[in-house]
């Protein structure tokens, strides 16, 4: 597979990101992948966003990897002095799996969102699913760290136009954040997208540790704040 890893960056990558996108690359090589790692400055996210996926098609990629310079799929550990650190890993292979064995058209990690009350990234089909599985399908999620499946994209004939923010509904038009206005674009086209809760990540700060089959990961917003209880 020819997988491009896309970073959107306000400001400088991060020791992590930089960090991370080396991992990124052993590890998929090692897999037999090919891995296109790609960054940019912008002020623009939906007019980034169209350009690189403009691009990714134009060179042929299976999937196209967005991740956000504000977060890192990383795991806390103590450091030597006892204080609890991030420590990178990699995740995409855990993403393709995901995307390979469901068809989804995208899939994306389950992380928290910088909003009061802090709630989770993702809109599953069914709410229990959050807390019950590893991975499980959406109506939408966002884009901070996701891979999209660019066979699926190319089906739908389009030459520009796949993040915007502003959405047509019943004739009216409302703001909406890119990555919601791509999630209706899938929707349109049949396609499907998938949550792979697997993937422990920190989002500017607030950490989302992983599903872990014995003991349910709780996001905020489901009736609980950041605690993990017994599944």
């Amino acid at each position: 597979m020819r997988i491009g890893h896309w970073i959107p960056c306000y400001l400088q990558p991060t020791r992590l990101i930089i960090e991370q996108t080396g991992l990124e690359g052993v590890h998929l090589t090692k897999l037999g992948h090919e891995y296109i790692p790609r960054t940019c400055h912008t002020s623009g996210m939906d007019r980034a966003c169209n350009n690189t996926m403009w691009g990714a098609l134009a060179m042929g990629l299976d999937f196209l990897c967005i991740q956000g310079s504000d977060m890192v799929a990383a795991r806390r550990v103590p450091d030597e002095h006892g204080r609890e650190v991030l420590q990178p890993e990699p995740f995409i292979h855990k993403l393709l799996e995901t995307a390979l064995e469901t068809e989804a058209t995208m899939t994306t990690c389950v992380s928290a969102l910088r909003v009061t009350p802090p709630r989770p990234s993702v809109e599953p089909l069914r709410v229990e699913d959050i807390q019950t599985k590893d991975r499980f399908q959406c109506h939408r999620a966002g884009t901070g760290i996701s891979l999209i499946n660019l066979h699926h994209v190319r089906d739908w004939g389009m030459d520009g136009g796949w993040f915007l923010d502003v959405l047509t509904d019943n004739g009216r038009q409302k703001k909406v954040g890119q990555d919601i206005y791509f999630c209706r674009l899938i929707e349109k086209h049949g396609g499907t997208i998938w949550a792979d809760a697997r993937i422990p990540n920190d989002h500017d700060g607030l950490y989302y540790p992983g599903f872990d089959a014995l003991r349910a990961a709780v996001m905020p917003g489901n009736g609980d704040d950041q605690k993990r209880k017994e599944a």
